[in-house]
């Protein structure tokens, strides 16, 4: 018995090694790197075809990518040029904290199609551009679709440039809609909110995209005694019932906002919850797709 023991232990060794032996051979003999074809494919996401001419005409991996990057924004105007509807979309949000400034961005980016809308480079691309905007070095009055295109990013490009190389290569039109940015100082209050949100939000800023979004700047009431609130969580509740409360017609209100039933109490009016707490609503500013 102990024979056949010793020699069935013996049989696993040997396959083991086998086995061993057999991975190591095929990892140092049969091992092939990735060409430049599938790199290129990987990572700019263009069409074989492309990346093959790419290839073709450049030896150096650096150069086919920025010659591949290149084709996509040209492709990508040419799409942008033919003003295809874009009634899908996304909006994005993001509020960067400077010392005591506030900066706040939010903006509308469109699509085609729903697919596209709902994928996650669309709404990464979406997230970027609304970062950029809010960090952008100067802060323009009444910001135009065309100055928040002009925005610049790294490597000398553009706002523009970022989405007509993303057109290029998801051949779908897209564009920017809209968008506003806004400072808040000191001694002020904003809350957020964003609906069907992805969180992509840091310790330094709150960046989200979704279907719905909005923010708020309250300020508290000067002479007007009472119990300290917690500004913040009711900037962001007001910010709430803003998206879930649109207002009919043309525009948003602040007489109509004031008097709408409270979201969270319809017995109450936002009014009545905004000066029973020593707030008031400086503005608000709502999104939908």
């Amino acid at each position: 018995m102990q024979r056949i023991f010793r020699s069935i232990t013996s049989v696993r060794e040997l396959s083991a090694t086998h086995i061993t032996l057999r991975n190591y051979y095929l990892s140092r003999v049969h091992y092939k790197p990735q060409s430049n074809l599938a790199l290129l494919r990987k990572k700019t996401g263009l069409p074989i075809i492309k990346c093959k001419e790419a290839c073709t005409k450049f030896t150096d991996l650096g150069e086919a990518e920025s010659w591949l990057e290149e084709e996509a924004r040209r492709e990508g105007m040419q799409r942008v040029s033919l003003d295809r509807a874009t009634a899908n979309g996304v909006i994005a949000l993001n509020i960067t904290r400077r010392e005591f400034v506030q900066r706040i961005a939010l903006i509308e980016l469109n699509c085609e199609t729903d697919h596209l809308s709902l994928s996650s480079d669309f709404r990464q691309l979406a997230a970027n551009v609304c970062q950029l905007i809010a960090n952008y070095n100067q802060l323009i009055d009444n910001l135009s679709v065309e100055s928040m295109l002009a925005v610049p990013q790294d490597g000398g490009l553009t706002v523009l440039d970022a989405i007509t190389s993303f057109v290029g290569r998801a051949k779908e039109n897209t564009n920017l809609k809209r968008g506003v940015i806004q400072e808040v100082g000191r001694g002020r209050y904003t809350g957020s909110y964003v609906h069907n949100v992805l969180d992509l939000s840091s310790e330094d800023s709150i960046l989200k995209v979704g279907t719905h979004g909005s923010f708020v700047e309250l300020e508290r009431l000067e002479g007007v005694e009472g119990e300290e609130v917690d500004a913040d969580s009711l900037a962001d509740q007001l910010a709430q019932h803003v998206v879930g409360m649109p207002q009919e017609g043309n525009g948003e209100k602040m007489e109509t906002l004031l008097a709408q039933p409270w979201l969270f109490d319809l017995e109450k009016t936002v009014s009545s919850v905004l000066e029973s707490n020593q707030l008031r609503c400086v503005q608000f500013v709502r999104y939908e797709v």
